[in-house]
């Protein structure tokens, strides 16, 4: 409380008091950081000194925010900082107003971004050391910013919907339509192709087209393993066999015998069981000459991928510069 005349308190040493009597006065009122409390009236009759204290203010905006009256440019495009018109008002309501002056109100905002006031917005302000009035806490993102959304609406003040109706340049927007043919958004390789336009929904593909060559395919046909499969006495020819009286047999490992001389003609009537065996064509060879190509068609195929619909959302320059008021 008297920490800067507390050294005077060594004096009571002189008036008989013991050091350790002078520590304990010292530790009360020569303490800073002591809390003090006082039921009674406390009377300053000299200047007091403390730091300045004050609440912030209510004031209502009488038009859009607007780029400093030094600049040409947004702040997020290196333009000083912005401004809005405003009245000030009694409550955080907006009320009271009437009757005040306009004052003007400096929008700080973070680096590259920029402020998001509208005409009727209620916002808060207080005075500076050199004067000025501030409103921090009003940065939004910067102007042409695309963010997207999924609530289903037109989105929030100084945003619109990229259908080239709420983003259009009117309200302070690029016209950029991205309902009207569904575009989808794609990185540009360079700035100068910025906004450009391309693709389509559907694309045209011929299938299977080419000119004078040939084409060779080999074709298996069939293979069987053994078996009748079917076969009856009617599949083979008529023949003969032709046995005469000089003709022997050999029956097993005996003696040859004679037989009879013997002539058949006729269809085989027992059923033979034939071998496994292949059937197999050769390679085919489809020669095409002339110069005209040949030509399958031409077939629509679309070429849009799966999606889900959300909404695109532009930041607007809903200033008054940018809107040309």
């Amino acid at each position: 409380m008297f920490s800067k005349v507390a050294g005077q308190l060594d004096r009571l040493i002189d008036a008989g008091m013991t050091q350790e009597q002078v520590h304990v006065f010292r530790s009360i009122f020569g303490n800073p950081d002591m809390e003090l409390e006082h039921d009674g009236i406390v009377t300053f009759n000299g200047s007091v000194v403390a730091p300045t204290v004050q609440a912030g203010r209510w004031a209502v905006a009488q038009h859009n925010w607007d780029y400093n009256p030094l600049s040409s440019a947004a702040p997020s495009k290196g333009g000083k900082m912005a401004v809005v018109i405003c009245r000030e008002a009694a409550d955080w309501q907006g009320n009271g107003t009437t009757g005040k002056s306009d004052i003007t109100v400096y929008l700080p905002v973070t680096l590259g971004d920029d402020p998001n006031v509208v005409s009727g917005d209620v916002i808060s302000f207080y005075e500076a050391k050199d004067g000025i009035l501030v409103s921090p806490g009003n940065g939004d993102s910067r102007i042409g910013t695309i963010r997207q959304d999924i609530n289903g609406d037109k989105g929030p003040k100084g945003w619109g919907v990229m259908d080239g109706a709420k983003n259009s340049k009117e309200n302070g927007g690029s016209d950029l339509d991205l309902a009207t043919n569904k575009r989808f958004l794609r990185q540009w390789t360079s700035a100068s192709g910025n906004k450009a336009v391309g693709g389509a929904d559907t694309d045209s593909v011929t299938v299977g087209s080419h000119s004078g060559g040939s084409v060779d395919s080999a074709v298996a046909i069939a293979t069987h393993g053994s078996g009748t499969s079917g076969a009856t006495s009617g599949h083979f020819p008529d023949h003969t066999h032709n046995v005469d009286n000089t003709s022997t047999v050999a029956a097993g490992s005996g003696t040859p015998q004679a037989v009879a001389s013997l002539n058949h003609t006729g269809n085989m009537v027992s059923t033979p069981t034939p071998n496994t065996h292949t059937h197999t064509t050769p390679a085919l060879s489809h020669t095409v000459t002339g110069s005209s190509a040949l030509s399958h068609g031409a077939v629509t195929v679309d070429t849009v991928p799966l999606y889900i619909e959300v909404g695109f959302l532009e930041r607007l320059n809903n200033s008054r510069t940018g809107l040309g008021l």
